[in-house]
């Protein structure tokens, strides 16, 4: 989806998709919750990335890998990478004792092991952006599992140059 906005056009971003916009063009996404939500700026181009990764079947890594390319050096780059696997809180508020589908336990051993494959999740996207060459003061990480977060939106901004993480509560 596209319209204008100001002098550059507006894109949406859905779930599983990705988009590369020029200046003064903006992109933004939403409900980045158990998927993996990247941001990239290369503010020598002016040139924006966005991409909604369901983190099963697609792999951030290619839109890093291209905006590297385009870009040629690093340290020309803003990244940001964020995530949120709040189901594991949502999961216990929406059952309670007296349901029968999930017991008490079930409910600790998928909290368990949501947290376990978040955290492992979370180190893969380290190492692989660290692994870039990108200066770790251009990186931003926000792979959690908040409850107080639901999910997580991300707006790439080349007229102002920007990546601003929105937290949808």
């Amino acid at each position: 989806i596209s319209r204008i906005f100001m002098e550059g056009k507006y894109f949406e971003v859905d779930a599983n998709d990705q988009t590369i916009v020029e200046f003064p063009d903006k992109a933004e996404t939403c409900g980045i919750g158990p998927c993996v939500g990247v941001g990239i700026m290369n503010r020598k181009f002016k040139r924006g990335y966005l991409g909604h990764f369901l983190s099963s079947t697609t792999d951030p890594e290619i839109l890093i890998d291209l905006a590297l390319i385009e870009a040629r050096k690093p340290n020309q780059l803003e990244v940001i990478l964020v995530g949120n696997n709040p189901t594991l809180f949502q999961l216990e508020e929406d059952c309670t004792l007296e349901d029968d589908y999930f017991s008490t336990n079930e409910i600790h051993e998928y909290e368990e092991l949501s947290a376990l494959v978040t955290k492992e999740h979370e180190d893969w996207l380290k190492k692989m952006v660290y692994s870039k060459g990108i200066p770790r003061k251009n990186i931003t990480l926000r792979i959690s599992a908040n409850p107080k977060i639901t999910a997580y939106g991300l707006l790439v901004d080349t007229e102002s140059g920007k990546i601003t993480i929105k937290e949808e509560l």
